[in-house]
């Protein structure tokens, strides 16, 4: 698996498969691109927090993530069409808690 991550050529010929055998969009492949970036990068790290969410944000969070162990999968479009209103108005109640603690942090 190391490998695989690792040497740009291997990289490569899965991301070719990702596109020519399991048929995935431009924006699955942009996604992965951003994920395999994010990932490999190490001036840029993502932590995740889960209990600082809340319980509303997380389940939605949580929603997103279940996406790669679900039985019956749903496409990434399908996903962002059933929570994206939900996400942005948990995100956006975080982000005025947050204003509202600490008025230099937005």
């Amino acid at each position: 698996m190391r490998f695989k991550v690792l040497d740009p050529t291997v990289v490569d010929i899965d991301r070719v498969q990702l596109e020519e055998t399991y048929l995935w969009t431009d924006e699955m492949l942009e996604m992965w691109d951003e994920c395999y970036n994010l990932t490999t990068q190490i001036d840029k790290v993502v932590i995740t927090y889960y209990e600082g969410y809340g319980d509303k944000l997380y389940g939605v969070i949580y929603n997103y993530e279940g996406i790669a162990y679900a039985e019956d999968p749903t496409t990434w479009a399908q996903l962002k069409e059933t929570y994206n209103e939900q996400l942005d108005y948990y995100i956006n109640a975080l982000n005025e808690s947050i204003a509202a603690y600490d008025p230099d942090a937005g």
